[in-house]
């Protein structure tokens, strides 16, 4: 639940699209109510990619304000200028990919119905609340709705299944009340026609997905050769793994396991791409959290000279660092040394995770690799930032104020570089 005691820092709202004009201002608030979501009184806020707004979670409460539940989620479009921000949603779910793609290859057809009026809607999956994890692994298509507050969208595909009519029949022309409904719908349409399958509502595969429900589950569709469904759910009840080889639990290790079997992440060349400033980067978020559970009195006065020491150097004057800290110093080593022997088995499943990359072939796989890997991995903020900022901003309220500030001043110097 968001906390609105929690300051967001600009930092981190800086990829956001910001909403201070009036006119937009209203767009959201009419949006809102048509889709029936709680509206808001603010008159200034950001907004991601979807239309989401972390400053209105925030007032409401609800971090599922923007939709019917945590299962069924909305998007909102004021602008086109949002849709270069990244996806702060934390209820996306089966949406996200699809999303991306009406937004990329669409851009041009929602820039020109955005100059007036703003489009919403959905990724449908007929199901508007998951009973169990096994639900999910029913989901194998989607059933997209955009509109817009003056159903132009609506107004254009009736009238292209009205000239259809016409163009297929030997008395159309000479009904009158066929061809001045027509004429009626192209003042309304204003020239929208020949809408693309996404605009007409065709159904469209699934594809994986992260969805909140349960913890937190990440479904994979089922794949060609008859390999079934797949849903890893942090929160299963014993029963639910009796003889159901498609449902797992949403751990580190099952995660391995699933992972390594589907040939979904690199394990020939491991360390393969793996950069120094990556593990020191690694490093820095391990000894944050390190420091901030061992010195919960740490005074916020005491933070700058914490920042102009650097995480990593306090955590070399530690009696007894974290082993995983440990372990990522012999990874290092590894690095500098491409011919020195470091048995990737050997590391322990969190740090095997931590560094392995999704195998390359399919966008929207290797995406949703990348987040299950951020949210099985609290520490490592950098991640969270790149490949998961819907869990970022979900969990950045809990953070330490000492994790906190330390993840301000990368931010910062992320910004300067």
């Amino acid at each position: 639940m968001p906390d609105p005691a929690v300051d967001i820092p600009p930092e981190l709202l800086a990829g956001l699209f910001l909403v201070e004009d009036e006119l937009l201002v209203q767009r959201h608030l009419d949006a809102l109510v048509r889709i029936g979501a709680r509206t808001t009184g603010l008159k200034r806020f950001h907004v991601d990619r979807y239309g989401y707004s972390p400053e209105v979670a925030r007032e409401l409460s609800d971090p599922d304000y923007l939709g019917q539940g945590p299962d069924h989620p909305f998007f909102v479009i004021l602008t086109v200028d949002q849709l270069r921000g990244p996806s702060v949603q934390p209820n996306a779910g089966f949406g996200a990919s699809p999303y991306g793609e009406l937004v990329r290859d669409h851009v041009d057809l929602i820039a020109r119905l955005a100059l007036t009026e703003p489009l919403f809607g959905e990724f449908s999956t007929d199901v508007t609340r998951f009973a169990s994890p096994a639900a999910l692994t029913l989901v194998d298509r989607l059933w997209p709705k955009v509109q817009t507050p003056s159903g132009r969208i609506d107004h254009g595909l009736q009238l292209t299944k009205l000239r259809r009519q016409l163009l297929e029949s030997d008395h159309g022309w000479h009904d009158e009340r066929l061809v001045d409904r027509m004429l009626d719908l192209a003042g309304k349409a204003d020239g929208l026609v020949d809408l693309p399958a996404v605009f007409r509502g065709e159904a469209i595969p699934a594809t994986p997905a992260f969805v909140p429900s349960f913890g937190g589950c990440y479904v994979f569709p089922p794949e060609p050769g008859g390999v079934a469904a797949t849903v890893l759910a942090a929160q299963v009840e014993p029963e639910e793994l009796q003889g159901r080889g498609s449902i797992g639990p949403l751990t580190v290790e099952s995660a391995l396991e699933f992972l390594s079997a589907r040939g979904f992440v690199e394990l020939e060349a491991p360390f393969a791409g793996l950069t120094i400033g990556r593990v020191r980067e690694l490093q820095t978020w391990i000894a944050a959290k390190h420091l901030a559970d061992s010195q919960w009195d740490l005074s916020p006065e005491m933070f700058p000279d914490l920042l102009l020491s650097t995480p990593i150097l306090k955590m070399r004057g530690e009696w007894c660092p974290p082993s995983s800290f440990l372990e990522l110093d012999e990874v290092l080593w590894k690095i500098r040394n491409p011919a020195a022997r470091l048995e990737f088995e050997r590391l322990s499943p969190l740090t095997r995770l931590r560094i392995l990359a999704p195998t390359r072939g399919d966008p929207r796989r290797e995406a949703i690799v990348r987040h299950l890997q951020a949210f099985l991995d609290h520490v490592d903020l950098s991640r969270a930032f790149r490949d998961a900022p819907d869990l970022l901003f979900s969990r950045f309220d809990r953070l330490h104020p000492c994790q906190r500030t330390i993840f301000q001043a990368w931010l910062s110097r992320r910004e300067v570089e």
